[in-house]
């Protein structure tokens, strides 16, 4: 009886937890992904943000093991990062980087599914579900709300010829920095900027970033979302100013500001997953 009882815990275990690796073909471009957690729990795909990838954005501050203990999650890497495929052709990114987000699905199988993304992914959600709201369940936007002609649309084009002429990030770090904080000096910007191009293709970074400005929504199209959604960031994140656009605009959506975070710190806090989970169960 007590092997019995073994085996049959170790069954139930495969059964309720699992990782496995894949890769597809989005029109064209191969992309990674990873799946953890359990195979009959309601889907939740992760989109992480620019000039980072997957593993950064979700494995390391441990937000995939924490959704993975409840949840199905699928996370993958972007086209033009990560292990994906990085197109040196500028209309490989824009919209088509929405449209992966549901072709990721078609090969999964999956009807609809929750989406969370940060910061560039948090834009790329927000279109996919205006995109497509039918295969939306919920919608969790981290370090970014609602993005339309202005500041941020404006430094994407800064960053995208930064890298197309210089190969270098230094207007995403300067434009990120923490209003307030001392300045950062020419030496700390250069040294961040070579730190992340060890990991980035700085052409098929360029086209991302001209590409994002795709993922503007008019006010329309951002009243359109119907699905639950939160939107989560720092308060001394500069994108905070996106997320007080979106604040207030549509019912079904909750704000939460972190305080003292700033962009490049609120998704690694505690509370950053702490609301997600909380968020995602009042889903169920």
């Amino acid at each position: 009886m007590k092997g019995f009882l073994t085996v049959g815990g170790m069954l139930l275990s495969a059964v309720l937890a699992f990782a496995g690796e894949g890769q597809f073909v989005s029109n064209g471009v191969k992309l990674q992904f990873l799946e953890s957690g359990i195979p009959a729990g309601e889907p939740v795909i992760l989109v992480h943000g620019f000039a980072v990838n997957a593993t950064l954005q979700w494995s390391l501050p441990g937000i995939t093991r924490t959704l993975s203990d409840r949840y199905r999650v699928i996370q993958f890497d972007n086209r033009g990062h990560g292990r994906s495929e990085r197109p040196k052709e500028a209309d490989q990114y824009g919209m088509e980087m929405v449209h992966d987000i549901a072709r990721l699905m078609d090969h999964l199988q999956i009807k609809q599914a929750h989406i969370v993304g940060y910061s560039m992914g948090a834009f790329l959600t927000h279109k996919f579900a205006a995109t497509y709201p039918d295969r939306v369940k919920s919608i969790v936007l981290g370090g970014a709300g609602w993005l339309r002609d202005g500041q941020a649309t404006d430094i994407m084009d800064e960053i995208s010829e930064s890298l197309r002429t210089r190969k270098s990030l230094e207007p995403l770090f300067r434009a990120l920095h923490p209003p307030g904080a001392r300045p950062i000096t020419p030496q700390a910007l250069e040294a961040s900027s070579k730190m992340a191009l060890l990991i980035n293709d700085p052409v098929a970074l360029s086209h991302v970033a001209k590409g994002m400005k795709q993922l503007k929504l008019n006010e329309d199209e951002m009243k359109s979302v119907k699905a639950p959604t939160l939107c989560i960031v720092g308060e001394r994140d500069p994108l905070c100013e996106t997320a007080r656009l979106l604040d207030g605009q549509r019912p079904r959506l909750k704000m939460h500001y972190i305080h003292g975070a700033h962009h490049m710190n609120a998704f690694e806090l505690p509370v950053f997953k702490e609301c997600i989970l909380a968020f995602l169960k009042e889903q169920m």
